[in-house]
């Protein structure tokens, strides 16, 4: 099971894609803890954000809770407030009413090697094989970086690799620098032996190339 501890003092427990023809139509149910629980050891929520989705619509509330965990007065606001309203408005926020996020953030990608990926999956990059990701990319001492639609996510990160907001189809660009920078891309690229599918068996993308990884002198 990938862990639902995305960080910041939220959660977000969803369901396995194998059940996906249970759910009649998307939606978020949210439990406020206002005074914390522990989710994992060391891990304290005070958001439970849980998600039935029915194909990639939720892919924009993982992103708007990207932006959230980071913002400890937010949290303490929406853990606490007795207005629905205002925990749907920020959680259904559009992507051009978002604030900037992790994933917007990153170092200039001069001497990066990358190859070109493609999000599979009824259900874009979602946090289980976002989570595969990550893990797999912890696995290398380079640097990993994810583009996405202009925006730069760190490989390592699960948070910012869902604040992408990248649905089923879109066009990513894997990056990574460092000693052992080709293994970690061709990890990423789908090597059976790089543990990079969820227990549903999807995978954050297939690679777009079958060549080995180029490289990109800049971002």
């Amino acid at each position: 099971m990938a862990n639902t501890y995305l960080g910041g003092g939220i959660s977000i427990p969803h369901g396995m894609l194998r059940d996906r023809n249970l759910i009649k139509r998307t939606g978020i149910a949210v439990l406020q803890v206002p005074g914390g629980l522990e989710w994992n050891p060391g891990e304290e929520v005070r958001l439970v954000v849980g998600i039935a989705a029915a194909s990639d619509e939720h892919l924009q509330i993982l992103a708007n809770l990207t932006q959230v965990l980071n913002d400890e007065p937010e949290v303490e606001r929406l853990a606490t407030t007795s207005d629905s309203t205002l925990v749907v408005e920020r959680l259904s926020r559009p992507p051009g009413e978002a604030t900037p996020s992790a994933a917007e953030e990153g170092p200039a990608l001069e001497g990066y090697a990358s190859v070109d990926d493609v999000v599979e999956g009824a259900s874009g990059l979602h946090a289980r094989p976002a989570t595969a990701f990550v893990d797999v990319a912890k696995g290398f001492r380079a640097d990993v970086r994810v583009r996405h639609d202009g925006k730069i996510a760190n490989g390592k990160s699960l948070a910012s690799l869902l604040a992408l907001g990248a649905d089923t189809g879109s066009a990513l660009t894997v990056l990574a620098k460092g000693p052992d920078q080709e293994e970690a891309l061709r990890a990423q690229r789908g090597d059976p032996r790089s543990g990079a599918r969820g227990n549903d068996g999807d995978r954050h993308g297939r690679a777009a190339q079958q060549g080995g990884p180029t490289h990109s002198p800049s971002g």
